[in-house]
């Protein structure tokens, strides 16, 4: 009895132990697992990386980089409008200028495909940047206040804007610095986003109202409702070839500023990895600055010639003092707003030409009268002449 109770005792012992080695070992074994897992997880966010890689490659070929632009800035940016077609009432927008143009380049010597987003207001456009709805804008400057948050800048710039002071003929002032403007009034457009970028820098007396518009903005100066406009020197310069005012506008020497101006991504789009891909080309085609500024410069002129059939601010200010300016452009717009300068490539203006009846001096209108009691046979009109006005000359023969 005593044997069978040692051996008992020995089994039950070395059973034990035998279960305790074995659990033991599970613990061990779901322990090196828990470890061999964490190492899975983080190798788990190395594959979401290289899925984000594979969504960059989709970003330029399968799906579209979708571009915006300056809305009404040549000729860095503007925006084409295209009438509906019968049946249809949507306007078409399209942007175009000398930057949306680049980055088109620039992607088509990387294989990337591009798609023109238009809009109507570059607030709206920066906005959907900063949201990702879209993928680039294709032109701003290196400031936080506009931009905000949630973008990715392409650096180097594509081009330095200077920026000088704008005077009516005849009115001009020195201007050696922003400090010699002070205490007079001026405009600023608000589409060059320059505004934010310089108002730091301003005289604290300074007067200057933003504008919507670069009609509305040198109508101000030609109407001497201002003393200076402050703008880009390209964008002045188109300009005053569109308006035919080179005459009239006196373009202050002094570069008082001259930012950079730069292709922004949206952080919130897959597509800003494809950011140094853009920078060589440009830096690259940058290298030859004589044809890269011919290129840019040929925008100026371009911009200058789409309008020469369209008559000078001048003449379109005059007519408008008689109520003559009948302009068809087939587009309801709000003046002053982002929209107004929009253009539309086959549309042209036609301005009637009034006709403004003669003067008649006193003695023509006694003579008018003495004679309009007489039996006088005039002389007779063609059919086309029926409604034509007489001459002086004709007025007066016909009392001879």
């Amino acid at each position: 009895m005593r044997k069978f109770l040692f051996y008992f005792f020995c089994f039950f012992t070395i059973y034990n132990l035998l279960i305790w080695d074995t659990q033991a070992a599970e613990k061990k074994q779901t322990s090196m697992a828990k470890n061999q897992q964490q190492i899975l997880e983080e190798e788990n966010r190395g594959n979401k990386k290289n899925k984000k890689i594979q969504t960059n490659i989709i970003c330029g070929y399968i799906n579209p980089l979708r571009v915006a632009s300056f809305i009404t800035n040549a000729p860095f940016g503007w925006v084409n409008v295209t009438p509906p077609k019968p049946g249809k009432k949507l306007f078409q927008y399209q942007s175009a200028g000398f930057a949306y143009d680049l980055f088109e380049d620039l992607a088509k010597q990387l294989n990337f495909k591009v798609e023109n987003t238009a809009y109507t207001s570059y607030r709206d456009a920066i906005r959907d940047l900063r949201l990702g709805k879209i993928d680039v804008v294709a032109g701003s400057y290196f400031d936080k206040r506009s931009l905000g948050a949630g973008v990715n800048v392409l650096f180097p710039g594509y081009i330095s804007n200077p920026i000088r002071v704008l005077f009516l003929k005849g009115k001009e002032r020195p201007v050696d610095s922003w400090d010699d403007l002070s205490g007079l009034k001026g405009v600023v457009r608000q589409e060059e986003n320059i505004y934010s970028v310089i108002f730091n820098q301003l005289p604290k007396d300074a007067q200057i109202e933003q504008i919507s518009g670069s009609k509305n903005a040198f109508k101000k100066l030609l109407t001497g409702d201002v003393d200076y406009l402050i703008t880009s020197t390209y964008a002045a310069e188109a300009e005053i070839l569109r308006f035919k005012i080179s005459d009239q506008i006196s373009i202050a020497p002094k570069v008082l500023a001259s930012p950079e101006l730069f292709f922004v991504f949206s952080s919130h789009s897959d597509c800003y990895r494809l950011k140094n891909l853009f920078s060589n080309v440009l830096k690259k085609m940058k290298q030859d600055e004589v044809d890269y500024m011919n290129r840019f410069r040929s925008y100026i002129d371009g911009w200058g010639k789409r309008f020469q059939e369209v008559p000078g601010l001048i003449d379109e200010m005059n007519q408008a003092e008689l109520n003559a300016v009948k302009v068809n452009v087939g587009l309801s717009v709000d003046v002053g707003s982002d929209i107004a300068d929009i253009q539309e490539p086959n549309f042209q203006v036609s301005v009637p030409k009034e006709k403004v009846p003669q003067a008649i001096d006193k003695k023509q209108k006694k003579l008018t009268t003495k004679e309009s009691k007489k039996d006088t046979a005039l002389p007779a009109k063609t059919q086309n002449e029926t409604n034509r006005p007489l001459t002086p000359a004709e007025r007066i023969q016909q009392f001879q």
